[in-house]
């Protein structure tokens, strides 16, 4: 069994979201102080956030990030809930509602018995888009896609892929509002449409026309699939995108074509332009290439493919003491740049299938852990075993020199005497009353720390890390150059 230890490196840990907490709250003793088996009391309204109307029967889940334990609750009629949960340091907090987006905050810091929230739910929306030629013929099998910038990290709208049915119809479900949406819509017979943007709500339907690509605009794709032994592959699947531009924003596949006995494929009527080609086999491992392909008009061009058997990189993640690491991500970032990869589990063990032979590279992460960065030749013959080394922790209060804690900011890390090193760098954001922060999973060395507040420049220092550590952070905006005060 190959072994891999950890040599400082250390994981990148993504930063809290912000939480509403409501005043009211009676202070209570400081979570640090915290006795066995004492409770903190969760109490809050769940809303929608465009029309504030409670949100009965929500799904509340908040579990602390320090233990095992974790408690849950509905929403009544008025939206509101309540939760008993032994005290901790830090919580998770999560609601989940039929019709709208899912609530995550994974950074809550409190120190008070009881504890209020609001929390504010993106109701989700449906957008039908209907494709027809100028003829007003249905278009079926157009490629749509929709992306959004959204209001915030939560609206936040990705890219989705749809395709019409026979009907030139494709619905998308769950839309958070945006007031900025932009509708693509290719297809190999004509002509791409881009840019039409539509407001959700009020909009539900959108119909997009497409005008046909003249006969004298299209080319013929042909190609061959084999293997690395030169035996042709039968049954494979071709696809052609969209090449990725600023305007066309998919990889929506425009046509597709399947090989024969003799690992042939053609793709007929393309309209002339540059495309993206992939192939991908059941038999065969996933390659994660995309192929450029130039469609010239009334010529023909060819890609050929090769696939690789399929390949597994198997093992387990332990820490120094041989005990299982839950949770702990295992990367496999691919020779070619694409990367794969999978969670441990309960007992640490992890399995990555499909992966093609080549040096690869192995990243693991785990935000109580320091992070480690691999090679990797592929294919393997023996399980793997990665030891991961626990962490350093830093922790404190941010406030500023009148002794006001800082309520919304973040704090960023980087290491200086190893800048390189995979994990280098860590950017977490903090919302409490108290100002407190706690940042996991970092190796000793010197670091430069800033700390931004909401709404205000960011302010600089240095701070040398050998054991895990309490400090406070004291910033003041007269400070010629923006220094902070670190106090241990």
């Amino acid at each position: 069994m190959d072994t891999i230890h950890a040599s400082g490196d250390r994981t990148h840990d993504e930063g809290a979201k912000p939480v509403e907490m409501l005043q009211g709250g009676k202070a209570g003793p400081d979570v640090d102080d915290r006795a066995e088996g004492q409770t903190l009391t969760f109490i809050g309204t769940v809303l929608n956030a465009e029309t504030m109307v409670p949100v009965p029967d929500a799904a509340i889940s908040i579990a602390s990030l320090d233990s095992n334990q974790a408690s849950s609750a509905l929403t009544a009629k008025d939206g509101n809930f309540q939760v008993n949960l032994v005290k901790a340091l830090r919580y998770s907090v999560t609601a989940e509602a039929r019709g709208f987006r899912k609530y995550v905050n994974e950074g809550l810091v409190v120190t008070s018995q009881f504890t209020p929230l609001r929390i504010l739910m993106s109701p989700l929306h449906s957008l039908k888009v209907l494709v027809l030629s100028q003829s007003g013929g249905s278009v079926p099998d157009a490629a749509v896609d929709i992306s959004g910038a959204g209001q915030d990290d939560q609206t936040r709208l990705a890219l989705v892929h749809g395709r019409t049915d026979q009907k030139g119809v494709c619905v998308f479900e769950k839309i958070p509002k945006d007031e900025a949406l932009w509708i693509n819509v290719t297809h190999p017979l004509f002509l791409p449409a881009i840019g039409h943007q539509v407001s959700i709500p009020p909009d539900e339907e959108k119909t997009v026309r497409l005008q046909p690509v003249p006969e004298t605009r299209m080319g013929i794709i042909v190609g061959r699939v084999t293997n690395r032994n030169g035996e042709p592959i039968s049954a494979a699947d071709v696809h052609v995108f969209e090449k990725t531009d600023p305007l066309v924003r998919s990889l929506a596949t425009v046509v597709r074509a399947r090989t024969d006995d003799s690992g042939n494929y053609g793709v007929a009527r393309v309209r002339a332009g540059v495309f993206s080609m992939i192939c991908s086999s059941p038999e065969y491992a996933r390659d994660p290439r995309t192929y450029p392909v130039v469609v010239t008009a009334g010529q023909v061009s060819t890609q050929d493919f090769l696939l690789e058997d399929k390949g597994t990189v198997e093992g387990e993640v332990v820490d120094t003491d041989g005990q299982p690491v839950r949770r702990a991500m295992v990367e496999l970032r691919l020779e070619q740049g694409a990367g794969t990869g999978a969670l441990s589990g309960a007992d640490g063990r992890f399995t990555i299938k499909e992966v093609p032979p080549g040096q690869h590279t192995v990243n693991v992460a785990h935000r109580d852990y320091v992070g480690l960065q691999r090679p990797l030749v592929c294919p393997v013959t023996d399980a793997l075993r990665i030891v991961l080394e626990r962490g350093l922790t830093i922790q404190g209060v941010a406030s500023d020199y009148q002794g006001q804690p800082i309520s919304s900011f973040e704090i960023s890390l980087s290491r200086l005497d190893a800048p390189s090193r995979f994990g280098a760098n860590k950017s977490q954001r903090f919302s409490n009353p108290e100002g407190a922060f706690e940042i996991r999973g970092m190796s000793a060395g010197h670091y430069r720390l800033l700390l931004r507040p909401e709404g205000g420049d960011e302010f600089a220092g240095e701070i040398d890390l050998a054991d895990s550590v309490r400090i406070g952070l004291l910033i003041a905006p007269s400070t010629p150059d923006r220094s902070i005060r670190i106090m241990r």
